[in-house]
């Protein structure tokens, strides 16, 4: 069987989880049988991870090429050689419904016969379908119709699925995120919080911000707010010092470039609490990292991490401003003894659920089914 994925980005680039997701499967699918090829863009790859693009190479048995590209949204040269790899292709695997190349092989895919997986990525939610354009709406219309019977939709949680049956009136596969999970980095906790993933609206950091200014315990306490991560819509970042800036909180929230490896992990350890307060996530890898860190998350019910609550792993909150103020003044006072069955919960939650290592075969059975 050959299973080819046309990506805008992929690993070692680090510009969400999607990077890492689709290469833990690919990895696995690899020691399965599956023949698996990745035709990439050279989004987010930098000197430092010494790859030569435009030139095929193996990682770790999968067959892989990152295309220059000059134009982020018409990759061209990412387009062309995706159009041959289709001929050769058993399964397409696509990923995000807006990206133009992901509807140019759907495109071709439905001309040609051949079956497709296709992961929106959130993209469906309600919270993220709130920024989509006339374009975008258009671009659903045309995905309902040119997917076939040979079109298999994915989603994450029972909210994505449900959102996929009511655009396209298809019945979603699901299948959670798996990842291979980091080992544990020893690390001293400090009085952060922290938000590390990508600055978009989207991610409600307006109000995060607003929730933390309504905390008494964050505002009397010595506790500082991070955020670290990568502006994914122009201005956003000024627009959100401006907001610290007006409530007299420059000394207490931080901003930072993004992370990844060690430096990534050692942010998770070293947190108090992980703080996702998103208007619309369809998973949310970035709390998986945190709690095998040990490290309780704080999200907002537009994740569906409903287990926070449930496990005692953290807190599942409605994300207003009040909410996340209250929220967090009741878990700053958290005693020690309480704060670590949290964060012991935390880490034993994921290990016990999410580890790709147990549960790569979901991912098998779709491919081969």
């Amino acid at each position: 069987m050959k299973l080819f994925i046309p990506i805008g980005s992929f690993y070692p680039a680090q510009l969400g989880g999607i990077n890492n997701s689709m290469y833990w499967i690919a990895k696995k699918m690899v020691a399965n049988g599956i023949d698996v090829t990745i035709i990439a863009t050279d989004t987010g790859i930098t000197e430092e991870h010494k790859i030569t693009l435009d030139k095929w190479m193996n990682l770790d048995g999968i067959k892989v090429i990152y295309c220059k590209t000059w134009i982020h949204k018409l990759p061209f040269t990412m387009m062309f050689r995706s159009f041959i790899q289709l001929f050769k292709s058993d399964i397409v695997h696509l990923n995000s419904l807006f990206y133009i190349p992901s509807l140019v092989m759907a495109t071709f895919c439905s001309l040609l016969g051949k079956k497709v997986i296709w992961s929106p990525r959130g993209e469906l939610l309600v919270g993220a379908l709130q920024y989509s354009s006339g374009p975008k709406k258009i671009a659903l219309k045309f995905i309902r119709f040119i997917a076939g019977r040979n079109f298999t939709f994915h989603g994450t949680s029972p909210d994505e699925n449900k959102a996929i049956l009511e655009v396209f009136e298809k019945e979603p596969k699901n299948i959670e995120n798996y990842m291979e999970l980091p080992t544990k980095v020893n690390a001293v906790k400090i009085n952060q919080l922290l938000f590390l993933g990508r600055i978009h609206p989207v991610k409600a950091l307006k109000k995060l911000i607003e929730g933390v200014s309504l905390s008494k315990e964050f505002k009397n306490q010595n506790y500082t707010l991070k955020i670290v991560g990568f502006e994914d819509k122009a201005g956003y970042v000024k627009e959100l010092k401006e907001l610290v800036s007006s409530l007299n909180l420059n000394e207490k929230i931080i901003f930072s470039e993004p992370l990844s490896g060690e430096l990534k992990l050692e942010e998770y350890a070293k947190s108090k609490f992980k703080l996702l307060v998103s208007e619309s996530e369809n998973f949310g890898n970035v709390i998986i990292e945190a709690l095998t860190q040990a490290t309780p998350v704080i999200a907002s019910k537009g994740t569906p991490w409903k287990q926070l609550d449930t496990k005692n792993a953290g807190y599942w909150i409605n994300n207003s401003p009040e909410s996340i103020g209250k929220t967090i003044d009741e878990a700053l006072a958290l005693d020690k003894s309480k704060y670590n069955v949290m964060a012991q919960n935390a880490e034993n939650l994921v290990r016990s659920q999410y580890d790709i290592e147990l549960n790569y075969h979901h991912w098998v059975n779709l491919y081969k089914s």
